[in-house]
């Protein structure tokens, strides 16, 4: 938490809060607890419809290597994931999106494969206790599942634009 010296010049009395678990932020902004939030434009599109009175300000496509999905060894390409368990962050959102599009740019369709909900944080807890076959993780937890030699598939910029960042603030 801290004040920006660009928003002291401005006028503005903001109080910057950095959290690292994206579902707890969106839950949070979605409460009214932040007046404005990082999110992903496929998730602000569900809140919204969800009736979350919202504005995005700045939209930035830039996800290219920053989001990924792990596997297992033995798992050598997208198409072994037939039949195998993913992990994603929640259903409907842009971690499922992602993967979906992956998938069916490589002739998986969604009944192909099975699904469970696992923050991106905790996918290499999920692996190695054999819950998940592979996930869709970014940041610290794609560090650490390459640092435990799980591999990636495929990254966000095998299908731009799935995973477009936006700020959005509270419009209400």
């Amino acid at each position: 938490p801290g004040r920006d010296r660009g928003f002291d010049l401005g006028g503005v009395n903001v109080e910057i809060v950095l959290k690292h678990d994206y579902l707890a932020v969106q839950e949070d902004f979605k409460n009214g607890l932040l007046d404005g939030a990082f999110s992903v434009f496929a998730d602000a599109i569900f809140s919204s419809g969800q009736g979350v009175p919202l504005k995005v300000v700045c939209v930035r496509d830039q996800s290219f290597k920053g989001d990924v999905i792990m596997a297992k060894p033995g798992i050598a390409s997208i198409e072994n994931l037939k039949g195998k368990t993913i992990g994603v962050e929640g259903v409907n959102n842009f971690s499922h999106l992602f993967v979906l599009e992956v998938l069916k740019k490589h002739g998986i369709r969604e009944g192909d494969v099975f699904f469970a909900n696992v923050g991106a944080q905790h996918l290499v807890d999920e692996l190695e206790k054999g819950k998940v076959d592979a996930g869709h993780t970014y940041g610290a937890g794609m560090t650490s599942a390459k640092e435990k030699g799980y591999h990636p598939l495929a990254y966000a910029e095998e299908v731009q634009g799935i995973i477009t960042d936006v700020l959005v603030f509270n419009s209400a």
